[in-house]
């Protein structure tokens, strides 16, 4: 287990009142949350098989488990099972929160802990860039030009971010292959997202600043189609354009069959043509 006893468990967790003897500790409680947390970051960011996992059990991903856990835990921790029935647990000084409060308090659990995904994947990109590699998880975040869930951010979604982003991120990719077979080429596409992946558009040189500016028009055109908003083809060419009068910058594009759509058709008089003249 990434949190491994109570007092690892409280770091994470405010105004929570002590443990009397004789009661489950906190951390009992919330085993069964944070076992089934920690599987959902697994298999949604991390992935379990990556080889270097025992290395980003850091602060982050602690606390984003913690975070699941708790919003996951939430209904359940003052809900006890009597002889008679379920009861809310109550004092004379503490009264059980509202059903609108709790809902509030999960909904911001969430937020915390989406918000903190976008973080863990920065960092395994930044510091264990084998991750986006050799893992499904990885692969599939650095299929597009949109690898974080700050892609829910930028289509105006200010909760939920995981959950549209894993809605949103198809829609990307058939947006992003079409633009590709129409404009782009495959070949160019999959090496921008290579210099995204390898972080190498944020290297500073004329040649990797015309990528990035590239890349950054495509990611708002990308983002233009996916809110519904009209693109006029001109934007696309002008980007051709910049892409055909730059070789030595895009030479991947070149050459490719996508390059050929925009090749003029320039016309050969033969003595078969029509109109054929001396």
């Amino acid at each position: 287990m990434i949190i491994g006893n109570d007092s690892e468990l409280r770091k994470y967790i405010p105004n929570v009142l002590t443990t009397v003897e004789g009661e489950s500790s906190l951390y009992e409680k919330m085993l069964p949350y944070l076992e089934v947390a920690t599987d959902w970051l697994c298999r949604n960011v991390i992935a379990t098989e990556y080889p270097a996992f025992q290395r980003v059990k850091g602060t982050m991903v602690q606390k984003c488990i913690v975070a699941e856990a708790f919003r996951l835990a939430v209904p359940s921790l003052d809900v006890v099972l009597t002889p008679n029935g379920f009861g809310i647990v109550s004092t004379d000084r503490i009264a059980p929160a509202s059903k609108e409060r709790i809902e509030r308090l999960q909904s911001q659990l969430e937020l915390y802990r989406d918000e903190l995904i976008i973080n863990i994947i920065t960092q395994l990109q930044l510091n264990y860039p084998e991750w986006t590699q050799i893992t499904i998880q990885g692969k599939s975040a650095f299929s597009t030009f949109f690898p974080t869930p700050e892609l829910a951010h930028l289509c105006g979604y200010t909760e939920h971010l995981f959950d549209h982003y894993q809605q949103l991120q198809p829609k990307v990719l058939l947006i992003q292959q079409r633009l590709a077979n129409e404009f782009f080429s495959p070949e160019l596409i999959a090496a921008l997202l290579e210099d995204v992946r390898s972080r190498k558009y944020t290297y500073q040189s004329a040649y990797y600043t015309l990528r990035r500016n590239v890349i950054d028009t495509i990611r708002s055109l990308i983002l233009e189609e996916l809110n519904g908003h009209p693109v006029h083809p001109q934007a696309y060419y002008d980007l051709v354009n910049t892409i055909r009068n730059n070789p030595t910058v895009f030479p991947e594009w070149q050459s490719t069959a996508t390059a050929t759509l925009f090749e003029p058709n320039v016309f050969k008089n033969k003595k078969k043509s029509a109109g054929y003249w001396f």
